[in-house]
């Protein structure tokens, strides 16, 4: 199918939830009354495949998806995807990346159904556009069932350069594509080598590409990476929060291409779209918002009545509860947001960060409890410690592990450990496959409780360290500058 017949079908498939969308921001309230009765018991009791998610909690959950969960899907991403369209029309002529989420290797339970293709993302699209993704994408092949970084990064770049015409770059964090170019940059010669005679070592056969393969050789050796894709038009990423920096990294490397923040998705559900301007407005007509006041000085819920989405007031803070159409009923996404203001009347919320005690430097959604299992765990398989903590260091991708006990265990087999119980966090294993945190750092301290407990209270006693350290304002610069002073 031609490209242009291809995005031309997926624009117009996606145009009637943009104009109901918009119709609809004067009333918020009458779209969540048609988001609700969107779910019957016909589209809601059908499960067409489990997709699995890091509980903030607990462990692995696995999400059931319905039709009605589905439709409530494409009811936030179409407006997003026909609004790219109107705002980018060069889109029709050119082809897409979507980042492939790498499958983790999980045990699945009983009565647990699976994508057919676990490695395929466009599961959440309707089958029209599946159908046409496959000429838009340029996805790398079998790239989601390769456990190794490199070779996953290696085969995920061929698939962009080999792609010159590529005009949408779709990722999570902003780091990942800064690592992606870094890798292209250090492999130029091989890139340029396997674009040239078509042997990617995929398994599939790829044209010969001489021409293209000179020119990445060429713009990798100057590092122009944005001559990579001279046609590229929206990079599509968070910018929120603690990838703020990031985002404006690649700003600063793609500086005429749109980098557009991501609104605030989940695998349970989506709160909000992007809006041209840069604003992230609520996603009404997917699911049901409920939120709760939250009080950003106590890190905690202030009250505990529940705000329906019109009533939401600019310049709160909240928590995001979703009902959505596979039977979830007020679930707690542990996401704060801030009202920021409103399009016409319908709410737009800046994320802040993850309440309840969760860390996230690259989207690994790692909490206290986990922590506390996985020192628990190591204490029963090596010796007790005396003090034991995780901490986030963002300037370093990576999280050190610093501890103290009475003999210490061997640092090559507690490493390994610690990696293997952390792992088991599926976005935690999803970013180290990725590359985008590196492998956790051990740091032995010696006195490291009572440097520690001197430092929080100015005492040696009455202060018990928590397992992992939440940066108080949710950003991890204050974990490095707690870690300078106890010498990490």
């Amino acid at each position: 199918m031609p490209l242009f017949l291809a995005n031309l079908l997926w624009f117009l498939s996606a145009l009637p939830d943009l104009i109901l969308f918009i119709l609809l921001l004067s009333f918020p309230r009458q779209a969540q009354i048609i988001a609700l009765r969107r779910r019957t018991p016909e589209n809601t009791g059908e499960v067409l495949f489990h997709e699995p998610t890091s509980g903030s909690t607990g462990p692995t959950k696995w999400i059931p998806f319905t039709p009605a969960l589905k439709r409530e899907f494409l009811a936030g991403i179409n407006p997003w995807i026909a609004l790219l369209f109107l705002r980018h029309p060069g889109l029709f002529l050119k082809r897409q990346y979507w980042s492939v989420s790498p499958v983790p290797a999980l045990l699945v339970p009983d009565g647990i159904k699976l994508k057919p293709d676990p490695t395929d993302d466009s599961s959440y699209l309707s089958p029209l556009q599946r159908r046409v993704s496959r000429t838009i994408f340029c996805t790398p092949y079998g790239a989601g069932c390769i456990s190794d970084p490199r070779r996953y990064a290696f085969l995920t770049l061929l698939a962009m350069l080999s792609a010159r015409d590529l005009g949408l770059i779709s990722v999570w964090h902003p780091s990942y594509l800064l690592i992606l170019l870094e890798q292209a940059s250090e492999t130029a010669d091989e890139l340029a080598a396997a674009l040239s005679g078509g042997d990617w070592g995929d398994g599939r056969t790829h044209a010969p590409m001489p021409d293209r393969a000179r020119e990445v050789l060429e713009v990798l050796k100057r590092r122009d990476f944005a001559a990579l894709w001279p046609r590229l038009q929206v990079i599509s990423c968070w910018d929120q929060a603690r990838a703020a920096g990031d985002a404006a990294r690649l700003r600063t490397l793609f500086p005429r291409v749109d980098v557009q923040g991501k609104g605030l998705l989940a695998t349970e559900g989506i709160v909000t779209l992007t809006w041209p301007d840069g604003r992230h407005v609520a996603a009404s007509l997917s699911h049901t918002l409920h939120f709760r006041a939250y009080s950003e000085a106590d890190d905690a819920v202030a009250d505990d009545a529940l705000i329906p989405l019109d009533g939401v007031r600019k310049g709160g803070v909240y928590t995001v509860f979703l009902s959505t159409g596979n039977g979830s009923e007020l679930y707690p996404l542990n996401d704060v947001v801030r009202c920021s203001g409103f399009l016409v009347r319908t709410p737009c919320f800046d994320f802040l960060y993850r309440s309840g005690g969760v860390c996230d430097l690259r989207g690994e959604k790692l909490h206290t409890g986990q922590a506390e299992r996985l020192i628990a765990e190591l204490e029963r398989r090596f010796a007790l410690f005396s003090f034991a903590m995780l901490i986030p260091a963002r300037t370093l991708n990576r999280y050190i592990f610093l501890y103290d006990c009475a003999v210490p265990p061997d640092p090559a087999r507690l490493a390994d450990a610690v990696e293997e119980i952390l792992k088991r966090n599926i976005y935690y294993n999803d970013a180290r496959c990725k590359g985008q945190l590196k492998p956790v750092e051990l740091r032995f301290r010696p006195g490291a409780m009572a440097a520690f407990r001197a430092l929080k209270s100015g005492v040696s006693g009455g202060v018990k360290p928590p397992p992992l350290f939440i940066p108080p304002d949710g950003n991890a610069s204050s974990s490095e500058l707690w870690g300078s002073i106890l010498e990490i």
